[in-house]
């Protein structure tokens, strides 16, 4: 494997990661152990699935970025919807990583210089794109598996409950939404498809071994998780908005962990928000294909101060952005698009009939929760 290509898997892997690791093990205490690794493998696998056939679609387009994909593919009023959805998830992508960012400077007393400077370097990803990027995501993913696994290590030892209390199917089901969001990295795809030059081999190698990271992080958080924390210790972190590792710091009166705990908050939350930062980079290209200044400055504003300043202003939506987004416009985009451009091209077959059904359940799973569960 080439420096490139393990260059790409971290990336992807980063921008995944982040997402899954502060809001799932939270949103799935219900569950029960056995039940939320089921689901975790079953989603991780189906999201795999659909966002290389995305891939797919992309390259054989010959697109330059995903919302001229959506109208080359599907005409201009349809284009113009998948449009508009894709850039409400990648805003509600941004307030929540921003929002998780704040959050996790604010328990470990980093303060306002820390947070100008990771504006600084989503400013940088911006404007320089993949090239700046992905040494800082490559690096920012590398210390956090490292992080990972000392924290894991003194979280195990320090356990006490046992994680096979509970099982509840029903209530993993529940959590697919989050779950779903969890695996989202198709904003970076057109990024990796450029790296690669339309290889289709290399980039499907790529998000498999991308796709394969964030499911083996899932599932042992999860344990993790649920081996250290209650269920009363995990329904008070849904309760005041936590993520997981509050409640881990919380509980365990470590030190070294607190420690492990933030540097891995930091450095996955900073993968997700630099990653998907940088895809917008050529989501702009293809709207200002001239960069003025102006078209610069309208892009640092849409993307970075706006999504950055309603995180500040709502600092206790993480885990019900990260629903909507993964429940609604993640499905939308990944679960649907495929289908749709599937039906029209009339190339889909019985194989791509489970994908569908995931997809859909999981769309009724969200809109039962927004408008009926209380």
């Amino acid at each position: 494997m080439n420096r490139k290509f393990i260059s790409a898997v971290l990336f992807i892997a980063g921008t995944a990661i982040g997402a899954s690791v502060l809001g799932l093990p939270i949103d799935m205490r219900l569950a029960g152990l056995i039940p939320a690794s089921l689901v975790c493998i079953l989603m991780g696998v189906a999201m795999g699935g659909a966002q290389l056939m995305m891939a797919n679609i992309f390259i054989d387009g010959k697109s330059n970025d995903l919302p001229a994909m959506f109208t080359a593919k599907l005409g201009p009023l349809a284009g113009r919807l998948f449009t508009l959805t894709y850039a409400l998830l990648i805003f509600c992508l941004l307030v929540a990583f921003w929002t998780g960012t704040a959050g996790t400077f604010k328990i470990f007393s980093l303060g306002n210089v820390a947070m100008g400077l990771v504006l600084i370097c989503a400013a940088c990803c911006l404007e320089f794109g993949f090239a700046f990027a992905s040494p800082l995501n490559s690096f920012l993913t590398f210390c956090m598996i490292l992080t990972f696994l000392c924290l894991v290590g003194k979280a195990i030892i320090s356990g006490n409950v046992s994680p096979l209390d509970m099982i509840n199917f029903k209530e993993a089901a529940y959590a697919l939404p989050i779950v779903m969001c969890s695996y989202g990295f198709f904003p970076v795809i057109p990024l990796i498809c450029r790296q690669f030059k339309n290889d289709k081999k290399m980039i499907g190698k790529a998000i498999i071994w991308g796709a394969a990271l964030p499911i083996i992080f899932n599932l042992t958080i999860l344990a993790v998780s649920f081996s250290v924390l209650s269920q009363q210790e995990l329904a008070e972190g849904a309760a005041n908005g936590w993520p997981v590792f509050v409640a881990l710091k919380n509980k365990l009166k470590v030190d070294s962990l607190v420690i492990w705990g933030n540097l891995f908050s930091i450095f996955s939350i900073l993968s997700s928000l630099l990653g998907v930062t940088t895809s917008m980079k050529g989501a702009f290209m293809g709207i200002c294909k001239n960069r003025t200044t102006l078209a610069r400055i309208t892009e640092l504003v849409v993307v970075l101060l706006v999504p950055f300043f309603v995180a500040m202003l709502c600092p206790g939506i993480f885990i019900k952005i990260l629903g909507f987004a993964g429940g609604i416009l993640v499905n939308i985009l990944v679960g649907l698009l495929p289908i749709i451009v599937l039906l029209k091209n009339r190339i889909i077959n019985w194989k791509h009939l489970p994908l569908f059904a995931i997809f859909s359940y999981t769309f009724y799973v969200e809109i039962y929760k927004l408008f009926f569960r209380s």
